[in-house]
C-alpha cells in the first residue's frame, strides 16, 4: 500500500487536483505526504530568494490545513534547482512510493524537444508517477490497465496492485492489436476477407493476452479483457469513450536517445492528450 506520497506543486490552480488526490490517498492508506515546490535555479539570485520565501510560507500554511484533514504527517520541501532532477532526488532521498503531479503549463516548443515535467520525471525512471487531471470524487472506481504483454506492462500491473490503487475497483485489461498487413490486404481483398483477417488477429491476441495474465498469476482478470484491432491510442480513446474510466495504468519502455525524442511513445501521447488520471510506471520503478 502507499505509505509516502510526494506531491510536486507549482502553487497554481493546476496543482489543486493533484493535491486533492494525494489527500484522498493519504486518508485511505494513512500515508505520509510531502509537498514539494521547486524554483528553477537559472534565474537571478534575488528572484530565487523571494520565490523560495513565498513558497515556504504558502506551503507551510497548506501543510497545516492538510494535516488537519488527513491526520497524517505532511512535510514541506521548498528548493531551488532543476525541476526534474529535484523531484527525482527528493523522491529517492525521502523514500516515497508515489510521485503525484498535476497538469503542466503547456509550452509547445519545450514540450516537443524536452518533454513535459511529468514525462521527464517518468523518463528518469525512479518512481511510479500519478498524473492527475481530474478533481477527485472519491477513490478510483473504474480502472483501465493498458498492456502490450511486455515486462514493462506486467510491472505496471504489479506496481498498481502493490500501491493499493486497484482495490475495490472495476478493472479492464486493454490490449490493442494492429492487424498484420492490413493496409496491403485492404487494397486487394474483399470486405469479408478483411473481416476474417481481423477476427483471426483478435483471436490470436486474446490467446496471447490470456497466457500473459496467467503467467503473471492474474487469472482473476481473464474475464476483464478488452481486445481491439487498431493502434494503441485509437483503442484507448475508444475504451475511454465507452467505459469512462477514472484511471488508466500504463508501463513505459524507457527508450532513450534520438529515437525516443522523435518517435515518442504511447505513454507520452496519453499523458499529453488524454483527459483522465494516468499512473505511469517506469521500468526501473520499485514499490
Amino acid at each position: 500500500m502507499v505509505e509516502h506520497i510526494l506531491v510536486a506543486t507549482d502553487l497554481t490552480h493546476r496543482s489543486e487536483p493533484a493535491i486533492a488526490r494525494a489527500v484522498e490517498l493519504s486518508k485511505r492508506f494513512e500515508a505520509a505526504m510531502t509537498l514539494l515546490h521547486v524554483v528553477e535555479h537559472d534565474q537571478p539570485e534575488a528572484y530565487i530568494a523571494r520565490e523560495l520565501e513565498h513558497a515556504q510560507e504558502a506551503l507551510t500554511e497548506e501543510s497545516a490545513r492538510l494535516r488537519a484533514t488527513t491526520g497524517s504527517p505532511v512535510d514541506v520541501r521548498v528548493l531551488a534547482g532543476d525541476t526534474l532532477e529535484t523531484i527525482g532526488d527528493v523522491a529517492s532521498h525521502i523514500g516515497v512510493d508515489l510521485i503525484v503531479l498535476g497538469r503542466h503549463r503547456r509550452r509547445i516548443l519545450r514540450d516537443l524537444f524536452v518533454g513535459t515535467t511529468a514525462e521527464r520525471v517518468i523518463w528518469r525512471g525512479t518512481h511510479p508517477v500519478l498524473m492527475v487531471k481530474q478533481s477527485p470524487a472519491g477513490q478510483y472506481r473504474r480502472i483501465g490497465v493498458m498492456t502490450d504483454c511486455s515486462e514493462p506492462s506486467a510491472k505496471a500491473l504489479r506496481v498498481a496492485e502493490a500501491l493499493g490503487l486497484l482495490s475495490d475497483a472495476v478493472l479492464a485489461v486493454i490490449h490493442a492489436r494492429l492487424a498484420f498487413a492490413k493496409t496491403t490486404l485492404a487494397a486487394h481483398a474483399t470486405a469479408q476477407a478483411m473481416q476474417d483477417h481481423i477476427g483471426a488477429e483478435i483471436k490470436t491476441a486474446t490467446v496471447e493476452l490470456r497466457e500473459f495474465l496467467e503467467e503473471q498469476g492474474r487469472r482473476d482478470l481473464l474475464g476483464c479483457l478488452v481486445v481491439r484491432e487498431g493502434d494503441p491510442m485509437t483503442v484507448i480513446r475508444a475504451f475511454i469513450e465507452e467505459q469512462e474510466p477514472d484511471l488508466l495504468v500504463m508501463g513505459t519502455h524507457g527508450r532513450t536517445g534520438i529515437g525516443r525524442l522523435l518517435l515518442g511513445s504511447v505513454a507520452d501521447e496519453a499523458l499529453r492528450s488524454l483527459d483522465l488520471d494516468i499512473l505511469a510506471v517506469p521500468v526501473q520503478a520499485e514499490v
